[in-house]
């Protein structure tokens, strides 16, 4: 089944119970399970993959990401509600390895703000 196409606004992640409930209907096979998973995740999995790869177009990359999560999801009756975030974060972080340095301008003016970037982006890493 192929998703809707993703709005450009985030929804916000639900709760652990939602998404626990979320986890059982994909494996349930619930139509549009499939979809509110893209739905909810897919603009935080660009964020991550274009931060990850310098790349403005991650789509495509986040719908194939969040694909895994849905195969793992009917596979791997471990993943739950608590750790589906981790698991799209995880996905992401191995098939997309980091971009090797940040580039800062080079009279360092805009320094707080890049050094504030990368803790945010390690945090959400983590």
């Amino acid at each position: 089944m192929e998703p809707e196409p993703i709005s450009r606004v985030a929804a916000p992640v639900p709760d652990e119970g939602r998404l626990a409930e979320l986890v059982k209907a994909i494996r349930d096979g619930v139509a549009d399970a499939d979809a509110d998973l893209h739905r909810i995740f897919h603009s935080g999995a660009c964020f991550l993959i274009r931060r990850r790869l310098g790349q403005i177009d991650a789509d495509s990359h986040a719908r194939s990401v969040l694909d895994a999560v849905v195969r793992k999801i009917r596979e791997d009756h471990s993943v739950d509600g608590r750790n589906l975030p981790g698991l799209v974060r995880q996905l992401i972080v191995q098939n997309f390895p980091a971009a090797r340095s940040i580039r800062v301008a080079k009279d360092g003016a805009d320094r707080p703000a890049v050094t504030a970037a990368e803790r945010i982006l390690r945090q959400c890493l983590r």
